[in-house]
């Protein structure tokens, strides 16, 4: 062979010949050649479309050979050099690739699938924007020969909000959420002019950079976000007139109630809180519209002085101060016991807090002493009666009412001898008045009486040792050998020493108002 003649072909259209020259320099005379398509964008066959190949030989008499022809195999991916970029708050995800490609995003049944048009242009609406709390998305490209490529969708940059100039126009802050800038994808331009990296020098993905020569006011400063195929995907400008100055922080919220402080900056502005020791107590960042909110490091105190710091990117600052409102209700105050023979009200509230006593449907007032005590002349005469008092500091938080019902007292109340054969109780109180008896604080009247009288004989106490009770005054009082006596006799019948129970008898009005009378108390 003297030469061959290689043809491409896309669709039936011829894209360039070449001519190659045929040259044998191994022993046994073996033809070799290789072809380069040589264009002149490094393109693949794929991305120039080529479908077929024709050779064509000439040999050395000037006969031409037979033309061979092949089919180019599509076994190459898809590339995801297309792709957009993605930004925080994004829902829609675009980007160029194959023509007709199939595009999904995401997995399973909330998978969103569409299909690239005739120029490999595809876009994708998503359920929910990206965000910081985002996952990242899985995004797989089908070309029409079935060729797949996958990769994660992330999102890169928050928006630019603000553009801001230090006092000597040496530094540029391109104010965002997360101060951070991808500058690859980015153009800048000042007063009309791109500006280059030979005039600007960035800082490890920072939002602020440094020219190289100080800036002059006015100025007019763009940034340009561009997509891979030159589009732009946003751009951002403002016109500065001054450099820009840090407003102090303004519109402060703070209470005792929460651990957290509000208030208004500068967007993207840094906003550190200190107590009146001079210790940090929170930190964060306005968002792009300057309102903040600095969860505190813990519960503030009403009335200290807490101050603000606002700090911009070059490290200017303005300070303010508020005072933490006292937003916590007083505790619930308490109420001593209350009778029909009362003759005042009193109790414990809040220290210096107005006391508020409702009775009989007329309210009266009264403060709470330095040690929190209340007490204020009124007398309560009716049994049954509601007394709520309620207690308001000098905030004016008020508390919830604390409720107390009006006891009645009894003028006699009698408890006859109680045997321990006995299965009732007698005696006197007020006509139509309940009566409970208890052994320490342990009800045993109505039916109990006789589960009492049963665990005395479990005990193996003798009947005469049941017998001797009596009623407790002044003059009767159980002897020590008794008591021992009976010890002994529980101890011979197998059971542990049980010290002597008390027996209360309580008289109880029937409206079930109060504890009606001293208990009486009785020994077994």
């Amino acid at each position: 062979m003297k030469k061959l003649t290689v043809s491409y072909y896309s669709k039936g259209t011829l894209l360039k010949e070449k001519d190659v020259k045929i040259t044998s320099q191994d022993p046994w005379n073996t033809q070799q050649f290789t072809v380069s398509f040589d264009d002149e964008d490094n393109k693949t066959f794929k991305e120039l479309k080529v479908d077929k190949i024709t050779i064509e030989g000439v040999n050395i008499a000037g006969l031409r050979a037979e033309p061979i022809s092949f089919v180019v195999k599509d076994i190459t991916a898809p590339n995801l050099r297309g792709m957009y970029p993605i930004l925080y708050g994004d829902q829609v995800v675009e980007g160029k690739t194959e023509p007709f490609a199939k595009i999904q995003i995401g997995n399973g049944h909330l998978a969103k699938i569409t299909n690239a048009n005739a120029e490999g242009y595809f876009k994708v609406t998503l359920d929910y924007p990206f965000s910081i709390y985002s996952t990242s998305l899985r995004i797989i490209i089908t070309d029409l020969a079935g060729n797949k490529v996958q990769d994660y969708l992330r999102a890169m940059d928050h928006r630019v909000e603000d553009i801001r100039v230090n006092q000597d126009g040496s530094k540029i802050w391109f104010a965002n959420d997360n101060r951070k800038l991808s500058y690859r994808y980015y153009e800048i331009y000042i007063n009309g002019q791109r500006w280059t990296e030979n005039e600007l020098k960035y800082g490890q993905y920072s939002s602020l950079i440094q020219t190289n020569k100080k800036l002059s006011f006015p100025l007019d400063v763009k940034l340009v976000m561009k997509n891979p195929g030159g589009t732009t995907k946003y751009e951002f400008s403002k016109r500065l007139t001054d450099p820009s100055e840090v407003i102090a922080p303004n519109k402060l919220e703070a209470s005792n109630n929460r651990k957290s402080l509000t208030g208004y900056a500068d967007k993207f502005i840094t906003i550190d809180v200190y107590d009146t020791a001079g210790k940090k107590v929170g930190t964060n960042r306005a968002d792009k519209n300057g309102k903040f909110a600095v969860v505190l490091y813990r519960y503030p105190v009403a009335n200290e002085t807490l101050k603000v710091v606002a700090k911009d990117a070059f490290g200017g600052t303005k300070t303010s101060t508020l005072k933490v409102r006292d937003r916590v209700a007083p505790t619930k105050p308490t109420v001593s016991t209350l009778t029909n023979k009362s003759t005042y009200v009193s109790g414990k509230a809040e220290k210096g807090a107005t006391v508020y006593i409702t009775y009989n449907k007329r309210t009266y007032t009264t403060k709470a002493s330095s040690t929190g005590s209340y007490r204020y002349n009124v007398k309560t005469t009716k049994p049954g009666a509601s007394v709520s008092v309620r207690a308001k500091d000098a905030a004016g938080n008020t508390s919830s009412r604390t409720s107390v019902k009006v006891l009645n007292t009894f003028r006699t109340f009698t408890v006859n001898s109680v045997k321990s054969t006995a299965t009732t109780l007698t005696g006197k109180g007020n006509k139509g008045a309940t009566v409970k008896a208890y052994v320490g604080t342990k009800l045993i009247s109505k039916n109990r009486e006789s589960r009492f009288e049963r665990q005395l004989q479990a005990d193996g106490v003798t009947p005469e040792t049941r017998r001797r009770c009596y009623r407790e005054d002044d003059t009767e009082r159980i002897s020590r050998n008794e008591e021992d006596d009976t010890r002994r006799q529980m101890k011979r019948a197998g059971h542990a020493v049980r010290s002597f129970s008390c027996v209360s008898f309580l008289l109880m009005n029937v409206t079930r108002t109060s504890l009606e009378s001293t208990p009486k108390t009785w020994y077994n």
